[in-house]
């Protein structure tokens, strides 16, 4: 699905990785899928590594990988949802203009004040 960052023009190609999703989603950013072990029951969950520009980042059960001009990029679903906005199908994208400060959003969970998660093995 299409998305842009609020305030921007930039469209980004943007999926939530379910249960479901997880072989195609790591098929598509050219990640790893990993097994993830939940450490309030003890029953795995998959996980991708996600090659991005600063190395690969864990996406989890619930976030967001996000393309854009060829690169990819992990956002947890909070702050996904504070970020982005759903472009509708028939909205006119001819107005869409290259946005300088658009990657400066996009540093995987380093830029966010997170730490990456590990990205081998099982997590705790």
């Amino acid at each position: 699905m299409r998305y842009r960052r609020k305030g921007a023009t930039n469209i980004v190609e943007a999926r939530l990785l379910t249960m479901s999703v997880g072989d195609e989603l790591a098929e598509w950013c050219g990640g790893l899928l990993v097994q993830e072990r939940n450490s309030e029951d003890g029953y795995t969950q998959p996980g991708i590594n996600v090659p991005t520009p600063n190395g690969n980042v864990r996406a989890s059960l619930g976030d967001w990988i996000l393309e854009y001009e060829g690169q990819f990029y992990v956002k947890s679903a909070p702050q996904f949802r504070l970020d982005y906005e759903k472009v509708e199908e028939d909205e006119d994208l001819s107005q869409q203009h290259p946005d300088e400060d658009f990657h400066s959003g996009l540093t995987g969970r380093e830029g966010l004040g997170f730490a990456p998660k590990p990205t081998t093995g099982f997590s705790d």
